[in-house]
């Protein structure tokens, strides 16, 4: 937690510094703190919201009073590096504007190896474990049509349930491919971190999701 505390502690420094140099420059103080408190309500109140911070509600309502939302991790890193960022670090010697830099491109890294490691996790899982238990299930149902059919008893929701396993095996085992090639593609990108910070969250993570889907519907029958 000590990242969280010491950018929260620069941001209330700056801002107790602004409200000293205010307050340190009045003749009449107590007008002066009225004056101050109601042009930070005025010009700050569009982020107080007292229902639910999580709902697709604020969401949108955050959108309308033109407040960031960074969904995603890259994102997120990658704000760290705008001006306004910089320069409050660096007028309160917090952190330089080159160790801000190193940091934000160890926070890439640490992204981009997790993803990495994730997605090849993935493969594994799916080909080593999820595979093969739907081809055994898939061959059982077969024989069980087949020895129903020979009785003459009706087997076709036996039959309906294999169709519905086939197809989504068959999107399954597209999407293994998918993402191999998305972790081959994002893992040769070369010389520039944050692209390819981008590239493992909008190529791995993307097919792992997909490939995620198939598996939880495959899982249902």
């Amino acid at each position: 937690i000590a990242g969280c505390n010491f950018v929260l502690n620069t941001i209330v420094a700056e801002i107790l510094s602004r409200f000293a140099d205010t307050l340190e420059s009045a003749v009449d103080v107590p007008a002066a703190c009225t004056d101050l408190v109601l042009d930070v309500i005025r010009k700050n109140k569009r982020i107080i919201f007292n229902g639910n911070g999580y709902s697709p509600e604020w969401i949108e309502e955050a959108e309308r009073r033109g407040l960031p939302n960074l969904s995603n991790t890259v994102d997120a890193i990658g704000s760290i590096l705008t001006e306004k960022n910089l320069s409050v670090f660096e007028r309160h010697g917090v952190l330089s504007r080159m160790e801000l830099e190193s940091r934000t491109e160890i926070l890439y890294e640490a992204y981009i190896k997790t993803l990495h490691i994730e997605g090849l996790t993935a493969l594994d899982m799916a080909r080593r474990q999820i595979q093969p238990a739907v081809m055994e299930f898939r061959s059982n149902l077969a024989q069980s049509i087949a020895r129903l059919e020979s009785c003459g008893e009706d087997a076709g929701c036996e039959r309906a349930l294999l169709g519905r396993i086939g197809e989504s095996f068959r999107a399954f085992t597209a999407h293994i491919g998918e993402l191999e090639q998305a972790v081959a593609k994002a893992g040769s990108i070369r010389g520039d971190i944050p692209l390819q910070a981008a590239a493992y969250r909008d190529r791995v993570f993307a097919a792992m999701g997909v490939l995620r889907a198939d598996a939880d519907a495959l899982e249902t029958m």
